[in-house]
């Protein structure tokens, strides 16, 4: 019974190829954005008639087209198990509409939320993470400009939330490899660089996390970092008492970690002098440019070894402390040496984004891409960080280039399951959309073992109706004697985003929560005047 809520997705995604829900309304049951059901409807959930009190209601969300001139959705993405439940969640960057979106599965459905629309310039490396009430905290940079924080009102999964937008870093410089951790005592952190090549920076919230007004400002310079690194390691150490941050930052020529081992946390934001030995420590020797790096700290285990895993430029290799005297708590802070590279990979192996989680039992699970081509799933099945498995397929897919995308992984231990996150930027068949769920059935067995199960499926495969600068947003709007409305309008979503196609929409009652009806309204072409 595991796979049974995600099979049902699949299942029901034929349904829809197969009973044509681009452009029927009869279909319901996967509705990828909040609002709507079937092939382009639905409304709100309000029963109130629509001229009595005024809702919204959107008639058509346009189809995900093939074409090139079609932003991409999901390039940027992370994906997350809510708490106390099996269900995942994820945040996104929408290009087609410039905006950043959090879709959950509820149980039943898939549902959608804009956090944050109208962006001038573009979205990316968002995160995830919730606190232990369910309430998600999401982390991006707003370009070039601003790392930006949002939290959602409430964890509810049937009332639509909220999200209250706070900026923690105006600096103007390039903002990107954010990380974002939260601890067992609801205490957040927010790792990032300024700019390429630039310094790496802290916020902390020690209290009260669910208010944007109780994160700190940033912290000073914690480093220098590698030209354009794609991602960061951040955790916390668990003390006898309270919690420590841990970083690691890729650089140039090295990587290198450091664990801030202060009582008072707002002494951690003062620079990398009041952090444990008083410098950053190394991971790696010299070698080439490193661009993606993970910690994996055991956070409910007190003075865990501090772990890690990296592209080195020539494979993902892995790291585990052995400190005199204990562990990222106590033990002696320095230099920890490479245990080995991880069977099979190279220097395309995790060079875009790689992301790692612990469960209980001692192993580890591992998410990388692997040039652009594949997602890769790795894993430990012994309770050793140090024995790694060989690839798993998760998905072939055509993906982004190394410092464009990036994608998430949730392990959800109840279910033994893994979930991953990631765009494709060629949305052809069999799948129509982008943004994809990727999904390890089984992560108790070997990563590479041939009983090992790796399935995937599209998360939302709408579109967005464009309006070009050559584009006019025709629409016409009418009603029924009885209240029933219609409406006739352009769409530039459908196989192109300069080609307009003429639709016609009729809603299947007069009240705000009935569905719409969409047709496309057949053109007139010289080879079929005979008929």
């Amino acid at each position: 019974m595991r796979k049974n809520h995600f099979k049902l997705i699949t299942i029901l995604f034929s349904m829809l190829l197969a009973s044509g829900c681009n452009k029927d309304a009869t279909v319901s049951n996967l509705t990828p954005e909040s609002g709507g059901t079937g092939g382009g409807g639905g409304g709100s959930t309000s029963s109130a008639n629509s001229c009595s009190s005024p809702t919204t209601s959107a008639i058509w969300k346009g189809e995900r087209s093939t074409a090139a001139t079609v932003g991409v959705r999901g390039a940027w993405s992370d994906i997350k198990v809510i708490p106390s439940s099996t269900n995942p969640g994820m945040v996104y960057i929408d290009a087609g509409c410039s905006c950043i979106k959090y879709t959950f599965w509820d149980g039943t459905d898939w549902n959608t939320e804009v956090i944050s629309a109208g962006s001038s310039t573009s979205f990316t490396y968002i995160r995830l993470a919730y606190l232990s009430t369910g309430i998600p905290v999401v982390v991006w940079s707003n370009s070039t400009t601003t790392l930006q924080l949002a939290i959602r009102n409430s964890a509810s999964l049937t009332s639509e939330g909220t999200w209250t937008i706070t900026n923690l870093d105006t600096g103007g410089t390039a903002i990107r490899s954010i990380e974002l951790k939260i601890n067992p005592a609801d205490q957040v952190a927010v790792l990032y660089a300024r700019n390429t090549g630039g310094t790496a920076h802290l916020v902390l919230c020690t209290s009260n996390c669910s208010s944007g007004a109780n994160y700190s400002t940033p912290s000073s310079s914690l480093g220098t970092v590698g030209t354009n690194p794609n991602n960061f390691g951040l955790g916390w150490c668990k003390a006898s008492s309270g919690y420590y941050p841990v970083i690691a930052l890729s650089g140039g020529t090295n990587t290198t970690f450091g664990v801030c081992r202060q009582a008072t946390l707002s002494t951690c934001l003062t620079g990398i002098a009041s952090w444990a030995g008083g410098a950053l420590q190394t991971l790696t020797g010299s070698g080439a440019n490193r661009v993606t790096t993970q910690l994996a700290i055991d956070d409910t285990t007190t003075d865990a070894p501090v772990r890690a895993v990296l592209n080195n430029g020539a494979a993902i290799a892995y790291y585990q402390s052995a400190f005199a005297g204990g562990g990222c708590a106590a033990g002696t802070i320095g230099a920890i040496a490479s245990g080995g590279t991880i069977s099979g990979t190279g220097a395309t192996n995790g060079n875009a984004y790689l992301e790692i989680q612990a469960v209980s039992g001692g192993n580890y699970h591992l998410i990388a891409n692997e040039g652009t081509t594949l997602v890769r799933y790795y894993n430990t099945t012994s309770g050793s960080f140090t024995t790694w498995n060989a690839a798993g397929t998760v998905a072939t897919a055509t993906l982004a280039a190394a410092g464009v995308t990036r994608g998430g992984l949730a392990v959800d231990t109840t279910l033994s399951q893994a979930y991953t996150s990631f765009a494709r930027t060629a949305a052809g068949t069999p799948f129509p959309g982008n943004l994809m769920l990727g999904w390890v059935e089984n992560t108790t067995v070997t990563s590479n073992n041939a009983t090992a199960q790796f399935y995937e499926t599209p998360v939302t495969f709408d579109g967005q109706i464009q309006t070009l600068t050559n584009q006019v947003p025709n629409i016409s709007l009418a009603a029924t004697s009885s209240g029933t409305p219609a409406s006739a309008f352009v769409d530039y979503s459908s196989g192109s985003a300069t080609v307009g196609v003429l639709k016609y929409a009729i809603r299947s009652g007069s009240t705000a929560a009935t569905s719409w009806f969409v047709r496309t309204i057949p053109s007139l072409h010289s080879h079929n005047l005979s008929h």
